[in-house]
């Protein structure tokens, strides 16, 4: 048997667990992607999505019954802020990046913790730089990357 023959009977197995172990490699828990790029059967995008704010990730206490929402249009953000509406516009690319408009709410007097909440929150909002989506969480998150506000997805809206 020559030497290249032999060289090739080794490395041919070799190769083909390489090939199996790359195929299968992050399998079984898939890694945070891109927003336009999510896992089957998980949020792709942030439109279309109703998002509800997990109440530890805003930094302070969520009064009970206070729910915080965003819903995202093509071009457009609407939702609660714990006690008032608010809306306004919104740019996002593919890569990740978000800056949201001059955002505009209602203001009727709110209960203090629930006040509190809101100002942290629009206050969040206003550090925004970027998200990322993985599975059915959304993560709103500054320039540097540093996790703002983080949001379950509720439930599909209808988006124009």
């Amino acid at each position: 048997m020559t030497t290249k023959r032999m060289a090739a009977l080794v490395l041919l197995p070799v190769l083909a667990a390489l090939l199996v172990a790359c195929s299968s490699w992050g399998s079984s828990s898939p890694a945070p992607t891109s927003p336009s790029q999510s896992a089957t059967g998980s949020v792709t995008s942030l439109a279309g999505t109703a998002w509800t704010l997990v109440p530890a990730s805003l930094g302070v206490p969520l009064p009970t019954g206070v729910s915080v929402t965003a819903d995202f249009t093509a071009t457009n953000v609407s939702g609660s802020s714990g006690c008032n509406s608010y809306s306004g516009p919104y740019t996002a690319t593919e890569m990740g990046s978000l800056n949201f408009g001059p955002l505009s709410g209602t203001m009727k007097p709110c209960p203090s913790a629930a006040s509190v909440a809101e100002q942290a929150y629009r206050a969040a909002l206003a550090k925004v730089g970027a998200y990322t989506i993985y599975g059915d969480t959304l993560t709103l998150s500054d320039s540097s990357g540093a996790a703002l506000l983080r949001y379950t997805a509720t439930s599909a809206t209808a988006s124009p």
